[in-house]
Order: structure tokens, then C-alpha cells, then sequence
């Protein structure tokens, strides 16, 4: 439940931010970062998924300031090297650093 009311409160900040409307910092509620843009480094995804085990890559965009669509390919690499473990499907999906 935690987790869900975290999420829905990233998503609804995002929407925000996206409308020039920025929600106060109190409760939690982060302001998205600027996105970047490049491609990121499979080493800064790798270190921030070894830091955030389970996290999602929505939650790796906002942090890393990406996208989605720059984000994936990186992904798919590590999990195809046999980098990272891949649980779950679609926006449920999470990841952790293979040992």
C-alpha cells in the first residue's frame, strides 16, 4: 500500500511539473528532475540499481533524469549480459543486481 501511495504520488508530481504547476517538498513529493539528453551509462544504472534493490525503471528515470525510451535499451543490455535480474511484468517490473 506504501508503495502504491508512493508511486501515485511521483506520478501525480510528474503531471504537475509537466503543466508549470510544481508541487510544495512537504509529504514526500519530490519535484522531477530535467531530463536528460543522452543515453545513461550502464554503470550509473547498475550502481543505482545495486543502491535501490526492486526499484522500477519509472523510478530510475526520475532519479537518473532520463527517459523511458533512453532507459530500456540500457536495461535490456544488463539483463542480457546477466547483469541485473528482471522480476515481475510491464510497470510491475523490478530489478536487482545479479550476485
Amino acid at each position: 500500500m506504501r508503495t502504491a501511495l508512493e508511486d501515485a504520488r511521483a506520478t501525480l508530481a510528474s503531471c504537475l511539473a509537466l503543466n508549470g504547476a510544481a508541487p510544495a517538498s512537504s509529504g514526500g513529493v519530490q519535484t522531477p528532475r530535467p531530463r536528460a539528453a543522452g543515453r545513461p551509462d550502464e554503470e550509473q544504472v547498475l550502481a543505482y540499481i545495486r543502491e535501490h534493490p526492486g526499484a522500477r525503471s519509472e523510478e530510475m528515470c526520475r532519479e537518473l533524469g532520463t527517459e523511458a525510451a533512453r532507459l530500456r535499451p540500457v536495461l535490456h543490455a544488463l539483463r542480457d549480459e546477466g547483469r541485473v535480474n528482471v522480476e515481475g511484468k510491464a510497470r510491475a517490473t523490478r530489478y536487482t543486481v545479479t550476485k
